[in-house]
């Protein structure tokens, strides 16, 4: 089973092509500016949110609680790499928020992959996020399904997987001879 996983997981690698510019960084606005000194975060790519320590997750642990998309078309839109990190900053999600609030010395991190387009970071999205899924068995955890097309819940997930089988079980079940 394991090695099915992996060789899945190194298919959606090397499918996405996506490569991270650089190690984490502090998700702060220091480390915002540091990490973008010579303009590198101005365009489209996909980003992950973590934190210095693994989190456990369905099968094994990892860093990142968050994996987003900034698809911008020009740099002084709102969807370049720098502008979706400063929002995070100021407001993150509701992990993001707890975690600054009651683990403050725990660092909130960041990573970034620039893509040449934002058609290409959306598809490294969709593919980052199968990876994920197929590395651990879930989303990251903050990950939630706000709008169409973006990723379920492990609740909602649970729920559709539920009903597909109750309907599955009901047409395998033999009619009764009235």
């Amino acid at each position: 089973m394991d090695e099915d996983i992996n060789t899945n997981v190194a298919i959606i690698e090397k499918t996405a092509g996506w490569v991270f510019d650089r190690d984490w960084f502090p998700l702060t606005r220091q480390g915002l500016a540091e990490a973008n000194s010579t303009g590198q975060l101005g365009g489209p790519g996909i980003y992950d949110i973590g934190l210095e320590f693994p989190l456990p997750q369905i099968q094994g642990e990892s860093m990142i609680f968050y994996i987003g998309v900034a698809a911008g078309q020009e740099t002084s839109d709102r969807g370049t790499l720098l502008r979706r990190l400063d929002e995070h900053i100021g407001n993150g999600g509701a992990v993001e928020k707890w975690l600054r609030k009651h683990r403050p010395e725990q660092q909130i991190l960041a990573r970034t992959a620039k893509a040449e387009s934002p058609g290409q970071a959306h598809f490294w999205e969709k593919l980052r996020f199968r990876w994920f899924i197929e590395q651990f068995w879930q989303f990251p955890i903050q990950n939630i399904r706000v709008v169409p097309g973006h990723p379920m819940d492990e609740r909602e997930l649970r729920t559709h997987i539920d009903r597909w089988r109750s309907d599955a079980y009901r047409k395998m079940e033999p009619r009764s001879e009235r």
